[in-house]
């Protein structure tokens, strides 16, 4: 009887090991909100990394955080760096190209806990009472992660993020920018 339990145990961890190497090797998460303000004042918000703490979710996950700004911020080449943490971890952001008021794209590298590299794209468009804001992220899977996406989708969990961020993204759209920064020399 222990036999039979090991070997269907051995059977079901080799059938979730041979469906996660089947899981794509890139994931895409996107989402799409309104905030109540021209897309300069939201570009501002997104393209200044020193105003993250206000709207980011991610930022709320340790309140000890410690942020490294470079200077200039806004412009290609600007970064943040983190250490927080087990939750916030350690990493940097950066800005790889902007396009002032219309589009923004960033590198999101995590160190630990887990190492991973992201491209998150922000896209900015006019309409009626404000701005249309998409923010999209793609990143390769590691393994572990393949083994996790069978039981849950990136889309599901990282999209939440996105959802809560947009919404305090469109709460923030008004109020006055550039939060307290301590700069990179």
């Amino acid at each position: 009887m222990f036999k039979k339990i090991v070997f269907i145990l051995l059977l079901l961890i080799g059938l979730l090991l041979v469906v996660a190497w089947t899981r794509p090797d890139t994931y895409t998460v996107e989402r799409s909100g309104h905030a109540p303000a021209p897309p300069a004042q939201v570009f501002a918000m997104v393209g200044d990394f020193r105003n993250w703490p206000r709207w980011s979710p991610w930022e709320q996950l340790d309140p000890d955080m410690q942020r490294v700004f470079s200077v200039p911020q806004g412009n290609v080449g600007a970064s943040y760096d983190w250490i927080g943490d087990d939750q916030a971890g350690k990493g940097r952001m950066r800005i790889l190209d902007a396009e002032p008021d219309r589009r923004l794209s960033v590198s999101l590298d995590f160190i630990e806990p887990m190492a991973s590299s992201n491209r998150m794209d922000f896209a900015f468009l006019p309409e009626a009472g404000g701005t249309q804001v998409t923010w999209r992220m793609e990143g390769q899977h590691s393994f572990p992660t393949k083994v996790m996406s069978v039981f849950t989708s990136f889309d599901r969990l990282i999209g939440r993020d996105f959802e809560q961020g947009l919404q305090n993204l469109a709460r923030e759209a008004h109020a006055p920018l550039n939060a307290e920064t301590r700069a990179v020399e």
